[in-house]
């Protein structure tokens, strides 16, 4: 099981030059959590307690996404198709360069 830790910061800063309220402050520093591939969630304290927040951190989840493979173009290819592809055989010198065309 993993350890939690609780760190407690302090930001002063004028509001006329930066956040006029909480939630605007709250908003930018999820957006930069969320940059960086966390989850931030702002946990419910006691009702009526004022002046402490507190920000539950998670790291998200990584996407597994299949490499981008470009979508072939046309119908897909019958089984005999296939199997004659699969063949060991000598083309033609037309069928070779048809073949290159493709």
């Amino acid at each position: 099981m993993s350890a939690i830790a609780l760190i407690e910061y302090a930001f002063m800063f004028d509001t006329g030059e930066a956040w006029s309220n909480l939630y605007q402050f709250e908003s930018t520093i999820l957006k930069y959590f969320d940059a960086l591939g966390f989850e931030a969630e702002i946990l419910k304290t006691v009702e009526g307690a004022t002046g402490r927040r507190i920000l539950m951190l998670k790291k998200k989840p990584m996407p597994v996404n299949a490499p981008n493979e470009k979508a072939p173009v046309g119908r897909p290819q019958s089984t005999g198709s296939k199997f004659k592809d699969l063949a060991d055989r000598k083309l033609s010198k037309v069928a070779l360069a048809f073949k290159k065309k493709k």
